[in-house]
């Protein structure tokens, strides 16, 4: 029975956690084999490379993927796929033509669009503001090498700019998907 190995960022972000329910419980409603491997935390490069590198030596049906950045797992998945391993891009945290210049094809990607996402935190904002708030937005990025946080930030700002022109301060900020560093930033 093929066994499906799975690379998420760290367990210590809610998000991540509930990915791993969520593999978790389809693998079990298929009938599939899978194991989920996660690092300390959304700064650890290295080791998440160290991570899929070993996932590797169990030969798996298939890797499925999420960078913590673009780069950081290139040498790893381009050996999965020199192995005859297919790699899905999970959560689209690794752009498409940076994996194509290492030599590495996604056999698919799956997760949001972070545009859109990016677009639509800045609707629910102006709307919750109104016409007539008084304040500045700023805007707190995560890890600026993660072309999804780029893609939200890109997203909210092009909206917010928009909606709420008058109230928009600065940022981007990055935040590195970390909760007190964003409150320290704010």
């Amino acid at each position: 029975k093929p066994v499906y190995a799975v690379l998420l960022k760290t367990l210590a972000n809610p998000f991540w956690g509930a990915m791993q329910q969520g593999l978790m419980a389809g693998a079990g409603e298929t009938g599939a084999d899978a194991y989920v491997t996660a690092v300390e935390n959304e700064g650890a490069v290295e080791p998440q490379l160290n991570a899929c590198i070993t996932m590797l030596e169990r030969k798996p049906a298939a890797l499925l993927a999420a960078a913590i950045n673009d780069t950081n797992l290139l040498p790893c998945l381009k050996q999965a796929v020199d192995a005859g391993i297919p790699v899905v891009n999970l959560d689209n945290t690794m752009s498409v033509e940076t994996a194509e210049k290492a030599g590495v094809k996604f056999a698919f990607s799956i997760g949001s669009k972070n545009y859109n996402a990016g677009k639509q935190g800045a609707e629910w904002m102006a709307g919750k503001l109104g016409k007539d708030a008084k304040g500045t937005v700023i805007i707190l990025g995560g890890i600026v090498s993660s072309p999804g946080g780029q893609d939200r930030v890109k997203g909210f700002g092009d909206a917010i700019v928009q909606l709420a022109p008058g109230r928009v301060g600065g940022g981007p900020f990055p935040a590195d998907w970390d909760g007190q560093k964003a409150a320290t930033i704010t």
